[in-house]
């Protein structure tokens, strides 16, 4: 396969076929013609490349990982792995506060609409009652007066 095959077919540059070449990762025959045919176990190191830079590995870091042997892979991906992990953890704890926080501002506003000029005549506030700094609206009590009383 030539260069603009190899391009078209992986969607890869023609910069990192270069510097992938420049490092030694792939070693395609150079045609009397000047333009370079890429065989199958070059393609398969494309690949491998790829894959790699899927895991979250720097471009830098991926043909010094694609030579290393068997044992330090495993070892460097057991280490992407477990930052993989921690990130997903993070994510998902933030994706909760993002639920929260829209569960609260949902409950708020319904609170907030409940309160109108309309409806206030009908309710009797008691000034200067304690309650609980922890309270928080209930979207099932929508008076919002359980903590109150």
């Amino acid at each position: 396969m030539q260069t603009k095959d190899i391009i078209s077919i992986l969607g890869v540059t023609n910069n990192l076929l270069r510097y992938y070449e420049d490092q030694g990762v792939i070693h395609p025959v150079c045609e009397s013609n000047g333009y370079r045919s890429y065989q199958r176990n070059d393609i398969v190191a494309l690949l491998e490349g790829l894959r790699y830079a899927r895991f979250g590995f720097p471009v830098a870091q991926i043909p010094a990982f694609v030579n290393e042997t068997k044992e330090e892979q495993k070892k460097q991906l057991s280490q992407q792995l477990d930052v993989r992990k921690k990130e997903m953890l993070l994510m998902q704890l933030e994706n909760q506060i993002m639920e929260k926080r829209i569960h609260d501002l949902e409950c708020l506003e319904m609170n907030m609409n409940h309160f109108h000029e309309e409806t206030m005549k009908d309710k009797i506030l008691l000034p200067y009652r304690s309650y609980s700094h922890n309270l928080e609206f209930n979207c099932d009590d929508p008076d919002g007066f359980s903590a109150w009383v």
